[in-house]
């Protein structure tokens, strides 16, 4: 069986050696410059498949160009840059594909030879308006796929044995669903309509039903051949927000002309808990994207992110360490401020049933709390940052106010002139000062770079961003990760609250996504 270089694959000689760059990987050969002449020998027989034996070197290779063959051939291998195909495949014949979907098929699938036995083996069948219906059939003769039955509609349906893609077009806008089965790709294409607000359109602009009726063929092709959907690698860069992962819906406009893959939470979703923060941020992502999305955007802007991190969502401000963690804030500050008086929103289910107990306390335990000394936190590093970025940085004459509302948690809060800027409820006295001055450093720094901003309330029980490694370096330190950590103690905190105000959370408000929201119920204090 012939091997060959997969058709994606481009090389680029290097002053040290070879760069290679495939469809979704590349590495880089350090041996000298020599490697350049040593590929020119190698590039042409891969190009058109050599047998196993080629692949090793002669006896009498010197043995620095058989180890720089041997590394060469072993990156190809482990970064699927090689494909085997059968003896005669490419060759004009019958039954074999046509040479540009052959080099298609030895560029993208794992057996291209099995991927095309099952496209031929393939019926497509077509229904929608004709200018997209026309595109369609054009792209399955090019392909070398079989169209079955043709049909009217008012959006492009192709239909694969049990896979179906629908499309459509409107004004300038156009679609495409991933494969599904029919029912999903019907769900799905009708929440984009309702995303859209628009209605199909029976004659889209010539370029507009090309480029959607091709990228339809593509999608279900792909399904039907057994390879990977066209926005795979759009999806590997992202994150989960669940038990599967976002369907991924192809938009093109006209104006710009481009093509992008935006996510939509997948038709047969369950609501899910996110466990970690880049759970929660990629729920976000899905729920805040610019064109299908149910939330608005979440934006940096220009708003400066040193030393606070800052983002806007409507117009909402989000304060964080991160330019991740304030995006994260924003959105779910936007959905809490839009939400039921008295519900709070969170990433998830601890952070939402954190922020409901953090407002029950400070209501009902502030006025019984006793005080807590500033020696608690004032050597703490992290606290220290923040409290200097308000007090010098910003030069905000503030103050703070440290109380313990139960043995595990404790009230934070810091004001100015008479006005409170920011409060925090935590385990430690160092966390509350560190979380408070943090939200009052964020608001000021909004402020200053005009965008105002109520009072933000920020907790350890968000999910926080984990570091790759904790190792004890001389600029790694408890500052440098934080607030990496503080939640492991966050069971601990709303357990002692819920001893003492009962149990504040009559109900859940919502849950999707892994974002929670849930409502204060009847709140007795116990003391």
């Amino acid at each position: 069986m012939p091997t060959k270089l997969r058709p994606v694959v481009h090389v680029t000689p290097t002053a040290t050696g070879l760069h290679f760059r495939g469809w979704t990987s590349s590495f880089t050969v350090e041996a000298g410059a020599g490697l350049a002449r040593l590929w020119e020998r190698l590039a042409g027989p891969l190009a058109a498949g050599v047998e196993d034996s080629w692949l090793t070197p002669a006896q009498h290779t010197p043995a620095p160009v058989a180890a720089a063959i041997a590394s060469i051939m072993a990156n190809l291998r482990d970064h699927d840059m090689l494909v085997t195909v059968p003896p005669g495949w490419g060759e004009p014949g019958p039954g074999m594909p046509a040479p540009k979907v052959a080099a298609w098929l030895e560029s993208s699938a794992a057996d291209p030879a099995a991927a095309w036995a099952l496209l031929r083996a393939v019926t497509v069948d077509l229904d929608g308006p004709g200018p997209l219906v026309e595109a369609a059939r054009r792209s399955l003769a090019a392909t070398g796929v079989r169209v079955g039955s043709v049909g009217p509609g008012t959006e492009l349906v192709l239909v694969a044995g049990d896979l179906a893609v629908r499309a459509g077009c409107a004004g300038e806008t156009g679609f495409v669903t991933v494969a599904g089965t029919k029912a999903e790709a019907q769900r799905t294409a009708a929440a984009v309509w309702a995303r859209l607000g628009v209605e199909p359109a029976a004659c889209p602009p010539d370029v507009l039903a090309a480029l959607v009726g091709s990228a339809a063929v593509h999608r279900v092709v792909c399904a039907a051949a057994g390879m990977s959907d066209p926005a795979d690698e759009a999806a590997e860069s992202s994150t989960s927000t669940g038990p599967r992962e976002p369907a991924r819906v192809l938009v093109a406009t006209l104006e710009p002309f481009q093509a992008r893959y935006h996510p939509m939470p997948h038709p047969e979703a369950t609501p899910a808990e996110a466990v970690a923060f880049a759970d929660a941020l990629a729920a976000i992502e899905v729920a805040a994207d610019p064109v299908l999305g149910a939330w608005p955007p979440v934006e940096l802007g220009d708003l400066p992110q040193v030393p606070a991190s800052l983002a806007v969502c409507a117009g909402t401000l989000g304060v964080g360490t991160t330019a991740d963690a304030a995006r994260l804030d924003a959105a779910l500050r936007h959905a809490g401020a839009t939400a039921p008086a008295g519900v709070q929103v969170g990433a998830d289910g601890m952070h939402a049933r954190g922020l409901v107990l953090r407002v029950a306390a400070r209501g009902r335990l502030l006025g019984d709390a006793g005080p807590v000394a500033d020696t608690e936190w004032a050597a703490d590093p992290t606290a220290r940052r923040w409290w200097k970025a308000l007090t010098l940085r910003y030069a905000v004459p503030a103050s703070v106010r440290i109380a313990r509302l139960t043995e595990h948690a404790v009230h934070a809060e810091i004001s100015a002139g008479g006005r409170g800027l920011a409060w925090a409820v935590e385990r430690t006295a160092a966390d509350a000062v560190a979380f408070a001055t943090l939200a009052a450093v964020g608001v000021e720094q909004a402020r200053r770079a005009g965008v105002s901003s109520a009072p933000v309330l920020l907790s350890g029980a968000a999910p926080a961003w984990t570091p790759e490694s904790t190792t004890d370096v001389p600029w790694q330190s408890r500052d440098w990760h934080w607030p990496h950590g503080v939640r492991d103690g966050e069971e601990r905190l709303q357990s002692s609250l819920i001893e003492v105000l009962g149990t504040p959370l009559a109900s859940t408000f919502g849950r999707s996504a892994g974002i929670a929201a849930y409502a204060p119920g009847a709140v007795e204090v116990r003391r």
